[in-house]
């Protein structure tokens, strides 16, 4: 059965320094919806797992005792999430004695070392004790949709799934500065980093390595290790993506009884519905969740926009008859729900608070429907829906000057070529600074629109620095290649978005999977050219090959973007006054109030017009200075316990 959380208590001398703490570790694993927590005692450690899913008959969770998980090299493993296709490795690699997905984990790496992770696609994390050589091993899934922290001092090692547990053995939850001022920023290059000082993160497709002589990190994968792909045909990419779309299906579906479908207007979402409903069958229902504004909301008044995907959604019901689309609104939702259950459940802030309120409903609607997944497409922009719009620089780069001419000319804008060629294609390949310094007129400047740090603050100049000693774009200007661009989504994907899934499914019970996060789908994606991506002016246009007939028309079509949660002016006028009073009350906390700019949260609220702005487009940074500004500062209030106010 797979497992959704795992704690491990380690001691590298062998001794027993965790008895005393070996109970609360347990019980801090228990919290939240989910199945049955096992946990048992072996040489050097304490090792407890809760699986997936809710217990029969709604009956509260039990403590079992487990029997040692001992491997036959005598060591002691703990998996989180799955591994796809657990039977192909077992046939492939010719393994036996495999009970379980964590008995085929150690089996591999037993024959093939810290190789195995490379060969195993799956979304995963795990934990492994060497009680005779005194080591441990942490590994986590190139694509990293399973957390996983650890703590060592000395010869004491935890590691677990949630920080909770690693506080449930005494080590004091102290908020990191720098990870603090480094996410309000939305720097996330350090995937190590996490939000409690001594705590570290295993990042996406990294190894930790823990012994007696220090610890050792090594990552076995990158976007820019992966081969690139090249084929004789356009049509033969098409065909590629179709078939290890459809494999991505497969292992999603695995073991489902009821899948249900996050769905939007967009590529991503519909693709993953289709095809969905392919594997499935005509006979088998799919019930679908899709976000919509509530009535009274302004149409967009800009172009290249669009706000309500309703339309987009009937068409595909229309299309699948056995598509069971419902639509939320969320309008009884506050924009402040939520931000300390989320903490409570995975010890981190939620990542995109002002659009919360239609998660948690999704969530909570799959659960009331009795879905034991809830399917998502939130890695497709990086994989197979990549716009392509990188080509332009790197034909420049390598000298394709032809075939740039050729694209820009096609691609319609109000301006001419020379514009297109220098904007497009020239600027991205420009030194940062340069970039910025001809963008000075019109970049968002993060401490005067989006970024709710107080300018000046220590954490807000070392954060600073910090981004320019990475590399960090805080201006976010286009990228010079589509390896870098992809690097980037991934990374932010892989850093704050686990936590939140994982908090949601402890709070609802439905587990998210994604098939667009599927691992050779995902690099069969990154090595193919850009020229495949975009052809003739046509963005995105090995996704619309791709899904020509198999989604509407109208999807295929459709060149504007979405705009999430469209009537979020009608929400912060309802909510506006209550907003202030809480930004009052948290800034009368002096340590609160060091870090956060308050006043200016409190003044774009005043000074905002409602009537001037139609659905976020114009002034779309109030609701990420203030929603980041909000749910940042109560998750300090929590964790510290303080009481503003």
């Amino acid at each position: 059965m797979t497992n959704l959380l795992a704690a491990a208590a380690i001691d590298l001398s062998g001794g027993t320094w965790f008895a005393d703490c070996a109970e609360r570790i347990v019980a801090s694993l228990v919290l939240g919806k989910g199945g049955d927590v096992s946990h048992t005692s072996v040489p050097g450690a304490q090792l407890a797992k809760r699986t997936i899913g809710s217990p029969p008959y709604d009956r509260p969770p039990k403590r079992l005792r487990l029997e040692p998980p001992t491997q036959p090299d005598g060591s002691h493993v703990l998996l989180v999430g799955q591994l796809d296709d657990p039977q192909g490795l077992v046939d492939r690699h010719r393994l036996s004695g495999c009970s379980d997905e964590a008995d085929i984990y150690a089996a591999l790496y037993r024959q093939m070392g810290d190789d195995c992770d490379r060969a195993i696609t799956g979304n995963y994390a795990a934990i492994m004790w060497f009680p005779d050589e005194r080591k441990v091993r942490l590994a986590r899934s190139p694509l990293g949709l399973v957390p996983l922290h650890y703590w060592v001092d000395g010869s004491r090692v935890l590691a677990a799934s949630i920080p909770r547990s690693i506080f449930a053995a005494g080590v004091p939850a102290e908020i990191d500065e720098a990870k603090l001022g480094d996410i309000l920023l939305l720097n996330m290059r350090d995937q190590q980093r996490s939000w409690y000082r001594g705590i570290r993160r295993v990042a996406h497709g990294t190894q930790a390595t823990i012994d007696r002589s220090g610890t050792r990190v090594s990552r076995f994968w990158s976007v820019a290790d992966v081969e690139p792909v090249r084929f004789a045909r356009d049509e033969d990419y098409v065909e590629a993506v179709e078939e290890q779309f459809r494999a991505a299906t497969r292992v999603a579906l695995a073991g489902v009884r009821k899948p249900a479908v996050m769905l939007s207007g967009g590529l991503d979402s519909q693709a993953v519905a289709a095809y969905a409903m392919e594997g499935m069958g005509p006979e088998l229902a799919l019930r679908s969740y899709t976000t919509v504004p509530q009535p009274g909301w302004a149409a967009q008044r800009e172009a290249g926009f669009f706000g309500d995907e309703a339309p987009y959604v009937q068409a595909l019901a229309k299309q699948y008859p056995q598509l069971e689309p419902q639509f939320v609104t969320g309008s009884d939702a506050s924009l402040l729900d939520g931000i300390e259950d989320v903490a409570l459940m995975c010890g981190s802030p939620p990542h995109n608070q002002f659009a919360m309120h239609w998660y948690h409903a999704i969530c909570a609607l799959a659960a009331s429907d009795g879905c034991d997944v809830l399917l998502a497409g939130d890695l497709g922009n990086p994989g197979f829906t990549y716009d392509g719009l990188t080509g332009y620089p790197t034909w420049l780069r390598q000298g394709h000057l032809a075939r740039l001419l050729r694209e820009l000319g096609a691609r319609e804008a109000p301006f001419g070529l020379a514009r297109k060629l220098l904007r497009w294609a020239v600027r991205p390949n420009l030194p940062h600074s340069w970039r910025v310094a001809l963008g000075h007129g019109w970049l968002d400047k993060p401490f005067a629109t989006w970024c709710p740090m107080r300018e000046g603050s220590q954490v807000a100049r070392e954060a600073i620095q910090r981004a320019q000693d990475s590399g960090y774009d805080p201006y976010h200007l286009p990228f010079a290649s589509s390896r870098e661009w992809r690097a980037h989504v991934i990374d932010v994907a892989a850093c704050e978005a686990p936590e939140l899934d994982l908090a949601e499914t402890l709070l609802h019970g439905v587990p998210k999977r994604d098939p667009t996060a599927y691992r050779p789908l995902v690099e069969l994606c990154i090595g193919i050219p850009d020229a495949q991506y975009l052809r003739d002016g046509t963005d995105r246009w090995l996704a619309r090959r791709l899904l020509a007939g198999k989604v509407p028309d109208m999807v295929v079509s459709e060149r504007r973007k979405a705009v999430q949660t469209a009537d979020w002016p009608l929400r912060f006028a309802r909510e506006r006054m209550e907003m202030v009073d809480d930004l009052e009350a948290l800034g009368r906390d002096e340590r609160l109030a060091d870090v956060f700019d308050f006043e200016r949260m409190i003044a774009a609220l005043h000074d905002w017009d409602v009537g001037a702005v139609v659905d976020g487009t114009d002034a779309a940074w109030i609701p990420v200075l203030v929603g980041r500004g909000l749910q940042t500062a109560r998750f300090l209030r929590h964790v510290e316990q303080r009481n503003a106010g």
